[in-house]
């Protein structure tokens, strides 16, 4: 049988093994992801706590260490992170608005895991995939922040 990553979960950013960058500071006013990296594995456990309604949960002046932050449906406005594992589920809208992340790392399971391996097969399928992939990485940077994910 084929391993999908589906099970293992797709990580980016910052993957605290392979950084040439450990404990640089980023100041975030939005996302824009640059690599892909299964170095870390999402916890198994389940997030019963997901609000599965368009209500973003808004948390301000908060400072979070070493901890797994679930992005779904939340609203972090001038927060720390340092050395967390951020996970998107792929739920719900989350924004992170002037926080100061250092140390970091997202990591995307569930639906959001199964856009990531879709989106990386389409692209190795050849120019077309390829050219497909690059223009929507063209409009998330156009697109800028400010927007719930």
């Amino acid at each position: 049988m084929m391993d999908s990553g589906l099970d293992r979960g797709v990580g980016i950013g910052n993957g605290r093994s392979r950084s040439p960058h450990r404990g640089s500071q980023t100041v975030v006013s939005h996302l824009l992801f640059t690599g892909l990296s299964n170095s870390r594995r999402p916890s198994k456990r389940t997030y019963p706590h997901i609000n599965h309604r368009k209500i973003l949960m808004k948390i301000s002046n908060n400072k979070f260490s070493n901890e797994e932050v679930v992005l779904d449906f939340h609203e972090y406005n001038t927060c720390e992170f340092t050395n967390c594992r951020f996970v998107v589920l792929g739920f719900g809208p989350f924004s992170l608005n002037q926080c100061e992340v250092k140390n970091c790392e997202f990591t995307f399971a569930g639906p959001a895991a199964s856009v990531i391996q879709t989106m990386s097969t389409i692209y190795n399928i050849g120019d077309q995939g390829k050219n497909l992939i690059e223009g929507t990485f063209d409009q998330i940077r156009k697109a800028g922040g400010g927007n719930p994910a």
